[in-house]
């Protein structure tokens, strides 16, 4: 009997061939008010990945071309798990969820993290092989939807999805050719000029950090943002950059372009967003300034500004997901050399511009769970993402919002990198915002 498959789209290839840089698994991360009831949750989580065939599949490459094909129930409900946390033991969002194996399947995974006297910690994971961020969100929204359902009716089941359209190309369907040639002639070559400093080239113990701010920090960040024309995102970036230089104390990093790559959500040019999109379709883009000597976070903004202004402009993304196709076209060969070129070169030059992405609003109005596991209300305290786990050369800073409080976050591998130097680094950031 055949298996049952559908073709991987370039947007999920790439995202699977990153994993010679980081590890792609990312998480949401809800600290919640009581208990709840996990084998409820255990049995959405089930039914949510019954009702999406991508979610019920693994990865596999067959002739030369990219599948994700299903696999049996029975083999992805290892991807649910319980863990009873001991007293002085790490959980989330101090440590990792854990790892999803994309090869094997699925691509997904839920948690219950469990402590005496405190209320729980559940997790929602997938591999940026099989969804950005935004499909992350969309997917922990559906299964504390479906977990509040089965509350309610013990036999509800939610529709089956089938194979639904994955791929970028019907972005590129929103623009001319004229359009797409005009941002290629905006796009420049993205090259390294500089790295987070680290200790050694390898792998160590993965570990997270952030810094939560209250709602009158993000209030304050907003106001001053205002004074430039410039976003939350534009003022974060800039004092990303400005902590960067500092950290590093290179001072070549002043007067010379220095910048990070972000990231940029392509659902903007969909007319029809729906509520449900886990998938790829966010390109990465790069932000560069000249920091001058002796100029302050409100210059930063204003340069970070006048740039993202103007890519919002035009085409912005179109060649990106232009390029991608065009490669997958050429064979998963092309796609192979695309990224060991990439990975030789920082054998001989190790510089990799770090990467900050702003996931934006988790929305907490699309989060309700209903009762717990001793049938009264079951309330979220606080929900935070938590991102893909990087060693050296890879570095990577996020930022999420819930209900107004803002948090920065950095998934790293303690050892290559030092835990203290990235704690030094929040704190810079901390210093220079409003």
């Amino acid at each position: 009997m055949n298996p049952e498959r559908a073709p991987a789209p370039p947007f999920d290839i790439f995202n699977i061939y990153f994993d010679k840089i980081y590890d792609p698994t990312m998480h949401l991360c809800f600290s919640l008010d009581s208990r709840i009831d996990e084998e409820r949750f255990r049995s959405a989580f089930m039914l949510a990945l019954d009702s999406d065939p991508y979610l019920s599949s693994r990865y596999v490459e067959k002739n030369g071309a990219a599948y994700w094909e299903r696999i049996s129930r029975e083999k992805y409900e290892k991807a649910f798990s319980f863990h009873v946390v001991g007293e002085g033991d790490l959980a989330p969002p101090d440590v990792p969820p854990g790892f999803v194996d994309v090869y094997s399947g699925p691509p997904a995974a839920a948690a219950v993290f469990r402590a005496e006297g405190k209320g729980d910690v559940v997790t929602v994971s997938i591999h940026h092989g099989c969804s950005d961020v935004r499909g992350l969100i969309d997917l922990a929204s559906f299964l504390f939807t479906v977990y509040r359902k089965l509350g309610e009716d013990p036999a509800y089941v939610p529709e089956f999805r089938g194979w639904y359209d994955r791929d970028a190309k019907k972005i590129l369907e929103k623009f001319s050719e004229e359009d797409i040639e005009k941002e290629a002639g905006r796009e420049k070559r993205i090259v390294d000029r500089w790295a987070f400093p680290f200790e050694y080239r390898g792998r160590g113990t993965p570990r997270y950090a952030f810094r939560i701010f209250p709602e009158e920090r993000l209030s304050a960040v907003k106001e001053f943002g205002k004074r430039y024309g410039a976003t939350v995102n534009d003022v974060l970036i800039a004092a990303y950059i400005l902590a960067l230089i500092e950290i590093r104390d290179d001072p070549s990093d002043r007067n010379n372009q220095r910048g990070v790559l972000s990231s940029a959500d392509m659902r903007r040019h969909l007319r029809e967003k729906g509520e449900y999109s886990v998938e790829n379709l966010s390109i990465a883009e790069m932000i560069e300034i000249v920091a001058v000597e002796g100029e302050g976070l409100g210059d930063a903004v204003r340069k970070v500004a006048e740039i993202t202004k103007e890519r919002k402009a035009g085409a912005f993304g179109a060649f990106d997901i232009k390029f991608y196709e065009d490669l997958y076209a050429s064979g998963l060969g092309a796609i192979r050399d695309f990224f060991n070129e990439i990975i030789s070169g920082y054998d001989t030059i190790p510089l990799k511009n770090p990467v900050f992405s702003n996931i934006g609003i988790i929305d907490d109005g699309r989060f309700d769970p209903g009762p717990g596991r001793d049938g009264s209300a079951l309330n979220i305290e606080y929900a935070m993402f938590l991102p893909v786990i990087c060693w050296p050369l890879g570095f990577l800073l996020c930022a999420s919002t819930w209900k107004g409080s803002l948090s920065l976050q950095c998934g790293y591998e303690d050892g290559p990198y030092s835990a203290e130097k990235i704690g030094m680094f929040l704190d810079l950031i901390d210093r220079l915002l409003p």
